[in-house]
């Protein structure tokens, strides 16, 4: 019982002696790097509070991927950035005349500049399974 005690006392002592990969904190955490991809969707609300959590603690907004995986063969990674909003374009009046208008719906444009003082900008992030987008790009 003692040897197992010291073991033990020793495994964890050396935790904060070693240096080591930052792990994600918790399983909440890992969590973010499925939910994220779905939007957080019902049964995520820990995942989101934790990603929340992270967003107000100046962290990334993931944990590395490295820290959450145990034998796993696929690579995800993710892309954060800014997006601007583009309000919708009308061909009306005059501009009905013009061959080349084409209207275009509302959007938020990914890496986009703003052309005005009233300029929407809302961060995103892209999240990718092997290079490959995994789910819609969600946007806080």
């Amino acid at each position: 019982m003692k040897k197992a005690s010291f073991f033990l006392a020793l495994a964890l002592s050396a935790m904060f002696f070693i240096p080591s990969i930052s792990h994600a904190a918790s399983q909440d955490e890992c969590a973010i790097w499925i939910c994220l991809p779905g939007g957080f969707p019902s049964g995520c609300g820990a995942a989101k509070s934790a990603f929340e959590d992270r967003i107000d603690d100046e962290k990334s907004p993931l944990p590395p991927f490295s820290s959450c995986a145990v034998d796993y063969d696929s690579k995800m990674s993710y892309k954060q950035g800014v997006s601007v909003y583009e309000p919708a374009k009308s061909c009306t009046g005059w501009q009905a005349w013009v061959t080349n208008c084409t209207p275009q719906p509302a959007r938020w444009v990914k890496d986009g500049t703003c052309s005005s003082m009233m300029c929407q900008r809302r961060n995103y992030i892209d999240v990718f399974v092997d290079g490959e987008a995994a789910g819609e790009t969600f946007y806080y």
